[in-house]
């Protein structure tokens, strides 16, 4: 199941990986949060707060538990 960190950090606002779409090592930064209602996190299994951050280079949106599975 994909849930919210407990331990996520925003005040780091800014994070450096691999986006899935320009196949760039480039800076991801905080775009901000999604809220689910709760009939959408027990359909899916996801957490009511997603996170979600913008690729620099391409600008591709991802969500936290992408970034986390990047290292």
């Amino acid at each position: 199941m994909n849930r919210q960190r407990e331990d996520t950090n925003l005040s780091l606002k800014m994070r450096v990986g691999l986006c899935p779409t320009c196949g760039e090592y480039t800076q991801f930064n905080f775009l901000g949060e999604q809220h689910w209602p709760p009939r959408v996190v027990e359909a899916t299994g996801m957490g009511p707060v997603v996170h979600l951050w913008l690729c620099g280079s391409c600008q591709t949106t991802l969500t936290e538990t992408y970034m986390d599975s990047q290292g």
